[in-house]
């Protein structure tokens, strides 16, 4: 445990007496003990190390820790943050403030809330009174870093986005070179379990690590069929959508070449290097392709290797010789064949372990190559801390010119000799916290604590702090009434869990790993019930005066059966031919196509299904009704089509348009079916009981002689 030294300058007056507790004593845990005593801080760590220090107090475990701490921070593997939690959070101090260094935030936050007392306000400050976030930051300001404030589900997207894929291509680089005997890596000297953290459980890192192995994948098809034009394209296409937007492109490159040639772990020749098809490079950039995702956006958060691994890909890029020469050499020259196909394998490999969550398999993947690379690390570790250096420097020189760029503790050193971040003295790594107050007082603004080298401050979120006022009611009102807060959770996972818990988050996950049969079973759902609630709405009963017809199956059917598989094959085609293409003129046209496109195929198709179950039989009877049918219907598409499709862009994933687009058809679809069946019973009132008879008594197509069928539609 730590307490201020009566010598320290730099910790407040108001927290002479302030308490901090480490659990868990790895890399992480030392360099907070080393960096925070050195602030006039003592700690609970190690009896061999620190048993000289008189201004520490050795604790039995976590639960001494935890009673005495007015700051516990957990600085354990991710993978088990959940059961250290779970076994020494029930003593937490009143009124102290808890904080985690995993590298995902989302089993850490669901940790909180499911161990820790029950009366917790949040600092990711995610339920944290500003007085614990100052406190939290007079701690923390002898690390020397500015802070950066993030949501918990915007630190993993941008931890995801910054790092998953860089290290899936590293880590299958590694492998490959085991599988060859071959060495030249060295990101394999670090702890499993770092990686694992951040790739499997981390979901935006779940989803890059497969892409990135599909992108290899695919790429090395066309390399084994000799397709010189399709690979070309494949790639001009990823180049312009990753890096032609960028508003850095064409000024100076992040990292310098000669800084790439200064570095080598084998001795300089004067003979030219061999061509390189540079396959990984190639799929970094595929991958960020087919996810959207531009690499620039995310710079502030980025890590010195992410910067060094993205400017040799900007180098490559930059020069359209260059990658017009990859790509040639990737098809022509079969000097690596072996080696690439290694390669993908291994990528494979780790996206398999990732998408099963298999923590002992990459364990055993990972520590089988970090052995065999083990006895040259000394020699890589000398080589990859000049690199880290000039990079560095690199940085510094810019700063004015760009925003900071600092190493997160995902893709960092734990040797204080390697510097990894921009500070006044870099040796140390920056973290991300997470911490909680127990204090007993209604949830604040939900946000995490990054530290860096800028500020971002979460405008909006810190307008509702300020606005909503400490009972968490708005002026005027009762607050959320407590039937509407049970459902509200039970569908989100309430505030602390949005995304990762609940009902819909778990529809979410079904949608994302059986898209298709998750979209058949609610559109089969949504159809059966807008049937069974028309027919209520419009008293249109059956013959045993029950309102479950024999439409409300085939409606159920034709859902699941026809309507869903088309608009997944229809809106997978939409969103394949716009995909990267954010612009307000690529949006208009996805509009224009969906409505001039494909709103006329699925009308069609759906009035036809609707003849067929309302009773036509015939060609004629179904053109009839497809003909009086489908501009009516074609206009309500014109109307709500280009709101929701804009809705649908603005705030929506892929794989969540065609369940959106199905809510959508179901209260409107069931508007008017509704009005159809009154407006149909009501004309066969009239026709055989005349004006007199009550619109309300309802009825059922068998109560009134059926008309002679001709050519117009059924019903």
């Amino acid at each position: 445990m730590a307490s201020p030294s009566s010598t320290s300058s730099t910790i407040p007056a108001a927290m002479e007496n302030f308490v901090v507790g480490l659990i868990g004593m790895g890399d992480m845990g030392k360099m907070y003990a080393e960096r925070l005593s050195a602030a006039g801080w003592s700690y609970d760590s190690l009896k061999e190390k620190y048993a000289g220090k008189e201004n520490i107090e050795i604790c039995r475990n976590g639960h001494y820790v935890s009673r005495a701490s007015d700051y516990v921070i957990y600085s354990v593997e991710a993978a088990v943050i959940d059961r250290v939690i779970a076994q020494y959070g029930p003593s937490t101090k009143m009124g102290a403030i808890v904080g985690g260094q995993t590298s995902c935030k989302s089993p850490e936050i669901a940790a909180f809330e499911a161990y820790l007392p029950q009366d917790p306000l949040v600092l990711i400050q995610h339920r944290a009174p500003d007085a614990a976030l100052h406190k939290v930051e007079a701690v923390l300001g002898c690390l020397r870093s500015k802070f950066v404030y993030l949501t918990a589900l915007e630190h993993d997207r941008i931890t995801a986005d910054t790092q998953a894929v860089t290290h899936a291509a590293f880590l299958s680089m590694g492998k490959a070179w085991h599988a060859n005997t071959q060495f030249p890596w060295e990101l394999s000297r670090q702890k499993w379990h770092v990686y694992a953290g951040l790739a499997i459980l981390n979901p935006e890192a779940r989803k890059q690590v497969a892409q990135y192995a599909k992108s290899v994948t695919e790429l090395y098809k066309l390399m084994l069929e000799g397709d010189l034009a399709s690979l070309r394209a494949r790639m001009q296409r990823a180049r312009e959508r990753v890096f032609g937007a960028s508003t850095t492109w064409g000024t100076r490159p992040l990292i310098e070449p000669s800084i790439l040639s200064s570095f080598s772990l084998g001795t300089p020749t004067d003979a030219p290097p061999r061509a390189n098809n540079h396959l990984s490079l190639l799929a970094m950039v595929d991958c960020w392709s087919e996810l959207g995702i531009v690499p620039y956006d995310h710079m502030l958060c980025s890590t010195p290797l992410f910067r060094l691994r993205l400017g040799v890909t900007e180098h490559l890029f930059r020069n359209a010789a260059l990658l017009d020469e990859a790509v040639r050499t990737a098809v022509e020259d079969k000097t690596y064949r072996s080696d690439d196909l290694e390669f993908t394998f291994a990528a494979r490999g780790w996206a398999e372990c990732v998408t099963l969550g298999h923590f002992e398999t990459w364990e055993k993947r990972f520590v089988s190559t970090q052995e065999f690379f083990e006895p040259r690390f000394a020699e890589a570790k000398v080589v990859g801390d000049q690199m880290m250096k000039k990079v560095l420097e690199g940085m510094r020189e810019e700063e004015t010119g760009r925003s900071g760029f600092v190493a997160d503790v995902d893709d960092t050193r734990p040797e204080p000799a390697a510097p990894q971040q921009i500070n006044p003295k870099p040796a140390h790594p920056t973290t991300t916290t997470t911490t909680t107050t127990t204090t007993p007082r209604h949830p604040h603004s939900i946000m995490s604590v990054k530290f860096e080298r800028d500020t971002i401050k979460q405008t909006a979120q810190n307008v509702m702090s300020s606005a909503v006022p400490e009972n968490g009611r708005i002026p005027g009102t009762s607050g959320k009434h407590p039937v509407a807060e049970r459902v509200g959770t039970a569908l989100t996972g309430g505030i602390q869990n949005a995304g990762t818990k609940g009902y819909l988050a778990a529809y979410i996950k079904q949608l994302e790993s059986n898209p298709l049969r998750t979209k058949m079973l609610t559109a089969g759902s949504l159809a059966g019930a807008q049937e069974l609630l028309a027919s209520w709405l419009a008293k249109d009963r059956n013959k045993h005066g029950h309102y479950f017809t024999s439409r409300v199956p085939k409606m159920a059917a034709y859902g699941a059966l026809v309507s869903a598989p088309i608009g997944h094959v229809l809106i997978w085609a939409l969103q394949k031919v716009f995909k990267g293409r954010t612009s307000l003129k690529a949006k208009i046209l996805q509009i224009l196509a969906s409505n001039l496109i494909i709103a006329p195929i699925q009308n069609s198709i759906y009035l036809v299904a609707m003849a067929l179950i309302a009773g036509a039989r015939t060609y004629h009877q179904v053109r009839a009704t497809v003909k009086v049918g489908f501009w009516r219907v074609m206009k309500v598409s014109w109307l709500t089509s280009p709101i929701c499709l804009a809705f649908a862009q603005k705030f929506l994933p892929d794989q969540l348009w065609v369940p959106f687009f199905n809510i959508v058809g179901f209260i409107i679809g069931t508007y008017i079916n509704t009005t159809t069946k009154k407006k149909r019973l009501a004309a066969l009132r009239r026709k055989h009981f005349g004006d007199g008879r009550p619109s309300n008594m309802g009825g059922r197509p068998e109560d009134y002689p059926p008309p002679p069928m001709g050519s117009n539609p059924p019903y």
